[in-house]
């Protein structure tokens, strides 16, 4: 099946990414290494995560994943030849992504809704492996494989292909919500000796009052 990143936010599937990872497609003139170098000039790669999309490396998971299809860095594939450089589809590694919002079924919508709510995250991306987000996963053999506590956003809002979503509007109303002001009182304790036994007892005396702590 394909990587499919779903990202729920509160009670909601705000956006939903096919993640493909990094390939390139032979062209019988050029190797590997340059048909790479050619693929990173596109100005939205960069290192890290400041850009929409990340450089693909040739490394030692690349040159491995490359073995298993018979080839090395330097060897030149055949003319319309893919070749996957990895096995994962992270952004970070140097894969795409594709907006397929607008094509999830309200099932398999409510499955990651349903797992982001078992877990207790308000905010998280759940990876689904299946053929199509099209229809059911039961009807597919399709399952959830991550539960991501700390979901990456550029997917969604600067996919390499289709519409980008508003996902920070809706982490922001998500986390400050109208008629909530967001502050969050701090309370500070300086001094020499003690401040352990009194921060202590401010936390349980606040706590005590049904605040959260912490």
């Amino acid at each position: 099946g394909h990587d499919f990143r779903m990202l729920v936010v509160g009670d909601k599937l705000i956006a939903a990414a096919r993640r493909d990872s990094p390939f390139v497609v032979g062209d019988g003139e050029h190797t590997i290494i340059e048909l790479v170098n050619q693929i990173n000039t596109d100005p939205r790669r960069g290192d890290g995560h400041a850009t929409p999309l990340t450089r693909i490396r040739i490394d030692e998971i690349a040159i491995a994943r490359l073995a298993i299809q018979g080839f090395t860095p330097s060897s030149i594939p055949p003319k319309g030849q893919r070749v996957v450089l990895r096995n994962n589809a992270n952004l970070s590694t140097g894969g795409t992504a594709t907006d397929v919002t607008d094509d999830v079924h309200p099932d398999v919508a409510a499955s990651a809704i349903a797992a982001a709510q078992m877990i207790g995250l308000d905010i998280c991306g759940v990876d689904i492996v299946c053929d199509t987000v099209l229809k059911p996963l039961e009807e597919q053999g399709g399952g959830i494989v991550e539960v991501n506590a700390a979901p990456g956003l550029r997917m969604h809002t600067a996919p390499s292909y289709g519409k980008g979503r508003a996902v920070g509007e809706a982490v922001i109303a998500q986390l400050y919500p109208d008629g909530c002001d967001g502050r969050i009182p701090v309370v500070a304790v300086t001094g020499t000796n003690g401040k352990t036994t009194t921060v202590r007892l401010i936390s349980h005396l606040i706590a005590a009052s049904g605040l959260r702590v912490g």
